[in-house]
């Protein structure tokens, strides 16, 4: 198929528009000129910076370097010799694990690329090439700006002289979220943090690093706040119509497993909700903590909201993480039909080499458009399946697998599309749930400023499983459209502002969060949609993988999910994946686990084996849907770490007198102590058994007594609970027949014993006759 490209304006020379600010503002940060904005100190230079000198940004000179200006005409060069000096950036390499995203470097293209903003979905951006534009605006995710639209001042790709954190390290650009040193509370002792969990973090042993430690570290939680960034599925699906494509294009798109994905994953982005249950991921057990217990995404989710199939092979079978030259060749001719130089002419243009990477936009640009392309020249069934590939790749560094490069795609990805035939035998559902749980987990750390993955399915997930918490959110609205016949995805409206800073509601949320109950939480909202032959999915433990790696799945801690009672496990039990800490490390860029045995897709294709799934046979159902047994919480404080807001004793208050911007008042939330308190009063109440309208007073004989009777009874329930785990259903057969023959025996033995009384009886009768008879013998 013969690529069409737009001709794209040559912008190498073409000055910055005086209306916009400049892309780069590194030199405005030293000298005299420190912090202010480049619309209000003209600029020029006087002299110009060695470019192999990395320092002369950032250290005083006695050369004259900038100095204040009126003219425009000098402005305007100033900012074309900054622009040309930004090749020296990276390569499009993501910064912190993927989390930081910085956008690339060295190539021409790249600089004409910006962040997509998601407020201008469905509007044009300006300019006759719309095309352009969005590539402009998709590259520049990366930096840790404020977006194109409105007034706000663009964030640059440069490194600029960086502040401090509280270790003494530079904060980058893209962790601009943490706190000052002047906002947190001094170390403790030891390199102890506050809020660790009582066993001394031997689960969560990346807590340090994540962004709930460093919230409980700042003096008041209110400034530390974090609203994530992110990649528009949405926007970029948006500009592949299939109603622009032929009908034999189009069968084949909508009779595939990923189109699915695309048609529910359209819900406008609600940051608050999602940076506000982000707080609360940990990728070391793969799920969100909350007050009342653990909860995490499952297959099921992206099967009931996205409608994704979770039975299939996985997507990292056989999957290659880099492919040679010659392998990237056959998969291009087999799939669109490219010869190698046209192939190599696609790859992404890198400082040195051609990356192994499409932009998207040029995919978009080859094979969109087929119903017009159909009448004019025509188009055979080979060039009709090359463009139901390039579909299915745009789909999946959108969609499905969208990273930190959110407008360019890996080449690696052609692997899963090769056949087209063997698509729909993949398991993408629980692909997609492994790929956001390691987004997720990458940024719940401290640096990281963005999220990726398929937000959409975490988003309607909080809706479903929270209703309490968007009852009186006007933004978030029930789809009068949306119907039961339907997957979940389509069921919410969000209409939120994206351009808003929300920092108020991601605070009340993060307070109604922490003092969320059991009750408020719809456990499983599906349960009326459940089918049996799900079984082997949700019971299975063990790796879900997606093609760059894989998140841990354990049902035993998240049984109410999945319509039973949550208990503890018993003290001798053994994930069958066990961390291997000696070799797991964490900072506060990212998290790496490591576990013993090492997980291996072999695990998942053995999933419909005895082994791979969990023994459910003693697990009670639910009644009330958030019921848990009565040693739940205590075992599950022991380990985690279940509220993000500290709340300091009333002696050990403190308020932060190195900043004025700071309240020297209580810190603490009202409601938050208010609400504790009366739990508190209640738990007291209740274990002195006393009614204060009943007249009754406190005994503290019969507390004690009541109290050892409920130790009693939680002591024969945990015992009769381990009894059940540690026999097998067959020995539990053969106990039964055992008893049932003991209670035979025993009836025998019952009977012979009765007969021995009765012939002992007729013996003392007949040897009282024959004594009678004796008697009368001798008489006579």
């Amino acid at each position: 198929m013969t690529p069409i490209r737009n001709q794209k304006k040559d912008k190498k020379h073409m000055p910055t528009p005086p209306s916009k600010p400049p892309r780069h503002t590194k030199y405005l940060n030293a000298g005299p000129f420190r912090g202010k904005n480049p619309d209000e100190v003209p600029l020029s230079i006087d002299q110009p910076r060695d470019p192999n000198n990395d320092s002369s940004d950032s250290s005083p000179s006695s050369t004259p370097v900038v100095s204040a200006s009126g003219s425009d005409e000098e402005e305007i060069m100033e900012q074309e010799e900054i622009h040309d000096d930004g090749d020296d950036g990276n390569d499009g390499n993501g910064g912190f694990n993927g989390s930081a995203g910085l956008g690339g470097g060295g190539d021409d293209d790249d600089e004409e690329e910006e962040e997509y903003d998601e407020g201008n979905v469905g509007k044009g951006v300006g300019g006759d090439d719309d095309d352009d534009e969005e590539e402009e605006k998709e590259d520049d995710e990366g930096n840790d700006g404020k977006g194109v639209g409105g007034d706000d001042e663009e964030i640059v790709e440069e490194q600029v002289k960086p502040t401090r954190r509280k270790d003494g390290k530079p904060v980058a650009e893209s962790a601009r979220h943490i706190p000052a040193r002047n906002f947190l509370l001094e170390p403790l002792r030891g390199g102890k943090a506050r809020g660790e969990p009582r066993d001394g973090c031997e689960v969560l042993f990346g807590y340090k690093g994540s962004w709930a430690c460093t919230i409980y570290e700042t003096i008041d939680h209110k400034n530390a706040v974090r609203l994530f960034r992110r990649q528009s599925s949405y926007a970029k699906m948006s500009l592949w119509d299939l109603k622009d494509e032929c009908e034999s294009v189009k069968e084949i798109i909508e009779n595939s497993a990923l189109y699915t994905a695309v048609v529910n994953s359209v819900i406008a982005y609600d940051k608050v909700a999602v940076s506000s249950f982000s707080e609360r991921f940990y990728g070391e057990t793969h799920t969100f903590f909350f007050p009342f217990g653990e909860m995490a995404l499952t297959p099921d989710d992206a099967d009931q909201i996205l409608g994704l199939p979770v039975e299939g092979k996985s997507t990292n079978d056989k999957f290659k993480k880099r492919l040679s030259w010659e392998e990237i060749y056959g998969f291009t001719e087999r799939l669109f039909g490219w010869d190698q130089e046209t192939t190599y002419g696609i790859f992404v243009k890198g400082k040195k080499y051609r990356k192994k990477e499409f932009k998207l936009v040029d995919v978009r640009e080859m094979f969109a458009g087929t119903l017009i392309r159909e009448k004019v020249e025509g188009l055979s069934d080979m060039q009709c399946r090359n463009a139901a590939a390039g579909y299915f790749l745009y789909t999946l560094g959108s969609v499905i697998f969208p990273e930190s490069k959110g407008n360019r795609v890996s080449v690696n990805l052609l692997q899963l599309l090769d056949h087209l035939e063997d698509v729909n035998n993949y398991s993408w559902g629980t692909s997609m749930v492994a790929h956001l749980n390691c987004q997720l987990s990458t940024a719940f750390r401290e640096r990281s400023s963005q999220i990726h993955g398929n937000t959409a399915l975490l988003q309607v997930w909080i809706y479903d499983r929270f209703p309490s918490l968007i009852k009186d959110n006007i933004d978030v609205k029930i789809n009068p459209e949306w119907n039961k016949t339907k997957p979940r995805g389509t069921r919410y409206l969000y209409t939120g502002c994206q351009d808003k800073e929300q920092k108020d509601a991601l605070l009340e949320m993060r307070q109604k969060l922490d003092n969320i109950t059991a009750e408020e939480v719809v456990f499983d909202p599906y349960k009326n949609d459940w089918v049996s032959a799900m079984e082997d999915v949700v019971y299975y433990s063990g790796p879900l993988f997606y093609p760059y790696g894989f998140s841990m799945y354990n049902p035993m801690r998240i049984m109410r999910q999945l319509g039973y009672i949550q208990y503890s496990p018993v003290p001798d039990y053994e994930p069958r994946f066990k961390h291997k800490l000696d070799n797991c490390e964490s900072d506060d860029s990212e998290l790496v686990d490591v576990y013993e045995p090492e997980p291996k897709t072999k695990h998942w294709d053995d999933r419909h084996k005895h082994d791979s799934k969990i023994d459910i046979s003693f697990w009670e159902h639910v009644n009330e849907g958030h019921q848990s047994t009565a040693d739940y919480l205590e075992w599950y404080e022991r380990f985690s770490h279940p509220r993000v807001i500290r709340i300091d004793p009333p002696d050990t208050q403190r308020s932060n007198k190195a900043s004025s911007s700071a309240s020297t008042s209580d810190t603490r939330d009202d409601s938050t102590i208010l609400k504790l308190v009366r739990e508190r009063m209640k738990i007291i109440i209740k274990a002195f058994c006393c009614s204060a309208d009943k007249g009754e007073v406190i005994e503290p004989e019969r507390y004690c007594k009541v109290k050892q009777a409920k130790v009693e009874e939680a002591k024969v329930r945990k015992a009769r609970r381990m009894e059940k785990m540690l026999i097998p259903k067959e020995l539990v057969q053969v106990k039964a027949v055992v008893r049932e023959a003991e209670h035979q025996l025993v009836k025998e033995v019952r009977e012979v014993r009765e007969a021995e009384v009765e012939i002992e009886a007729e013996v003392e009768v007949e040897a009282e006759v024959e004594a009678v008879c004796l008697s009368e013998e001798m008489f006579l």
